[in-house]
C-alpha cells in the first residue's frame, strides 16, 4: 500500500522572494504543490513552475473564495490538502514527522 497523496495548495501574488523557499521546504512530502497566482507580476510563477509546482492562475476575490477554487482544482487522487502561506516554511523536523504521518 502506498502512502496517502498529499497537496499543498499555496496561494501567491508577487511571491518572487519568497516561493522558492516555501517550496523547497515541502519537496520531501508532498505529492503536488498547486500554487494559485492571482495576477503576480514578478516571477512568482517562473520560480514556482521551475520547482516542479503546478501553476493556475485565478483572478482575486477573497481568501476564501481563492482557497476554495484551488481546493477544486486538486488532483483527483489527493488525500490530504496542506494550505501554506508563500512566506511560510515547514521545518525540517516538521517535514520529517509528516512524512512518518503519510507513511
Amino acid at each position: 500500500m502506498s502512502s496517502p497523496r498529499l497537496t499543498v495548495i499555496i496561494l501567491t501574488k508577487n511571491e518572487e522572494m519568497h516561493i522558492a523557499r516555501c517550496l523547497d521546504s515541502v519537496s520531501t512530502f508532498a505529492t503536488t504543490c498547486l500554487v494559485v497566482d492571482s495576477g503576480s507580476t514578478d516571477h512568482t510563477m517562473e520560480i514556482a513552475r521551475e520547482r516542479g509546482a503546478q501553476v493556475l492562475e485565478n483572478p482575486w476575490v477573497n481568501y476564501a473564495t481563492q482557497m476554495n477554487w484551488g481546493i477544486d482544482h486538486t488532483p483527483p487522487n489527493t488525500d490530504w490538502i496542506m494550505r501554506l502561506d508563500a512566506d511560510e516554511v515547514v521545518t525540517p523536523v516538521l517535514a520529517r514527522e509528516i512524512r512518518d504521518r503519510l507513511a
